[in-house]
């Protein structure tokens, strides 16, 4: 799979988000952004349920960018300590960490629900097709 359009990672992006979520990020989310930064994929739908999503942007660990995981975080305060936003799809809806234990879950912007997607990052980036 190919990503266009990714940022070069700033040297503090991984350490703040830890700071952020008080914890350590999985390694392969790690490998991921220092790779492919604010990308986007070229194998980029993926299924929710019965539903099918286009990953639009991974959210870059760069403050100055315009999708970022701190502004999406920012975004909904409620959901602040239990998800981390990591992605987008073009509707404004969020992939996101599950901070208890690092699923990949679907957050649905409309009614703010959110759906179990995959098991980890590696699983999800396998489901892109």
């Amino acid at each position: 799979m190919e990503w266009k359009h990714v940022k070069p990672l700033g040297e503090s992006g991984i350490a703040e988000v830890e700071t952020l979520i008080g914890k350590s990020l999985p390694a392969d989310y790690k490998e991921l952004v220092q790779n492919y930064n604010g990308g986007r994929p070229t194998s980029d739908n993926f299924l929710v349920g019965n539903s099918e999503r286009q990953f639009k942007t991974l959210q870059s660990l760069n403050r100055d960018d315009i999708e970022t995981v701190f502004k999406s975080w920012e975004l909904d305060s409620q959901l602040q300590g239990k998800i981390l936003p990591i992605a987008s799809d073009p509707g404004g809806n969020l992939l996101c960490y599950n901070l208890e234990n690092f699923e990949i879950v679907f957050w649905w912007h409309e009614d703010d629900e959110i759906v179990k997607v995959a098991d980890n990052l590696t699983e999800f980036l396998s489901m892109l097709h």
